[in-house]
């Protein structure tokens, strides 16, 4: 079996094996620390070189944009003022025309009364003036058919 001397202390098989090992571990620990501290190294160099972008333009738009709505909100104001004042003189338009409704519904109900009144008026003395020229009619019937009578009697007639 292989041994290795190394400050008096004789290594041999399990022990050169576990020697080896932890060897390896530390050196591989050493480059993952090098590897570690030299990403920090770039990116410490990376944001100091970092240089923020330009956001002017992008800040003007957004100034023009907010005055464009303040524009806007203005207008939606104005036009909610305009819209409430047209509700109130549609209101009051609506009353106005409800009550001229009234009024000329209430003038027809006693226009029609009326009319109905004077045609009744009118269909009763219609009605008498009919019962009389009736009663005349017979009156002069009668007249007439006893004047017949007489005439067809007298005895000078034939």
């Amino acid at each position: 079996m292989a041994e290795f001397e190394f400050a008096g202390m004789t290594f041999k098989g399990g022990k050169m094996f576990l020697v080896l090992t932890a060897l390896s571990t530390l050196a591989g620990g050493a480059w993952g620390a090098f590897e570690f501290y030299n990403d920090y190294r770039n990116m410490k160099e990376t944001i100091e070189s970092y240089v923020a972008p330009d956001m002017s333009g992008i800040e003007q738009q957004l100034a023009v944009q907010s005055e464009e709505m303040q524009s806007l909100r203005t207008l939606l104001d104005s036009l909610d003022v305009k819209v409430e004042e047209v509700e109130d003189t549609l209101s009051e338009d609506m009353d106005k025309v409800e009550t001229i409704a009234r009024r000329v519904d209430d003038k027809t109900a006693e226009t029609q009364r009326e009319v109905r009144d004077d045609v009744y008026a009118m269909e009763q003395k219609l009605n008498e003036r009919v019962r009389a020229l009736d009663g005349d009619l017979r009156t002069l019937r009668k007249d007439l058919e006893d004047k017949i009578q007489t005439i067809l009697d007298n005895p000078l007639n034939n």
